[in-house]
């Protein structure tokens, strides 16, 4: 059985089954090992999860001493937690997560819609990403052919291990590619109105921050004179 990766990562655009193979993912190694935990900002439902919703949260669930417990960060859209060129303004603690989480007896998975919205600091500890293409097959009736929310539903994964880090897009030819059919269980296992709720709470955040920000109320008193 081939080793699992440290630190796993999932791109794909809109409904191409990103998200789908995070959770199932999540499943299979949470049904292997009984004594995981599960920190996540997606709505998984682990037998032993833990929600988190900021960078503050994931580097407390990092730092859990859970002695003979292993741990699995798994960050769906991971831009909404570290944007690209975005760990400058974290802690250097948010670096250690994801360079020496093995030695926390952490695990890492994260999405994303595309390699290049990751910061540097997570590609480069990236030991597998797997690139999600989501298609809907047609399926014929004696009415024709179905609507779109009825049809069996294909992802095609294509894997690169270890891709270059500092290259903004992955390689043409992947190391592995596997087609599965849509999962209902890895479906029903995760809540996205969790996520949204998250990402909402961070744009509020941000707002917030440029809102106050020194230049925006010299912009603001200028226009207002």
């Amino acid at each position: 059985m081939r080793r699992k990766p440290n630190v796993q990562g999932f791109v794909g655009y809109w409904g191409d089954g990103k998200s789908l193979l995070l959770a199932r993912e999540c499943l299979q190694r949470e049904q292997e090992d009984p004594r995981l935990l599960v920190g996540h900002n997606f709505g998984f439902k682990a037998r032993n999860g833990v929600e988190l919703e900021t960078m503050d949260d994931v580097i407390t669930f990092a730092a859990w001493d859970t002695p003979g417990w292993r741990k699995l960060l798994a960050i769906d859209e991971i831009g909404a937690l570290a944007p690209a060129r975005g760990f400058a303004g974290f802690p250097p603690a948010a670096e250690v997560v994801f360079q020496q989480g093995r030695k926390l007896g952490l695990s890492v998975m994260w999405s994303t819609q595309h390699w290049k919205f990751v910061d540097v600091y997570v590609r480069r500890v990236t030991d597998v990403v797997t690139e999600c293409k989501g298609m809907f097959l047609k399926r014929l009736t004696p009415r024709g052919v179905l609507p779109i929310e009825h049809r069996p539903r294909l992802i095609r994964a294509r894997s690169f291990y270890s891709p270059d880090p500092d290259a903004n897009k992955l390689p043409d030819r992947p190391n592995r590619t596997e087609w599965t059919f849509f999962d209902q269980e890895a479906a029903d296992s995760y809540d996205t109105m969790k996520l949204v709720r998250n990402y909402q709470m961070v744009m509020q955040a941000q707002y917030e921050q440029a809102k106050n920000s020194p230049i925006v109320t010299a912009i603001t008193e200028a226009t207002e004179q």
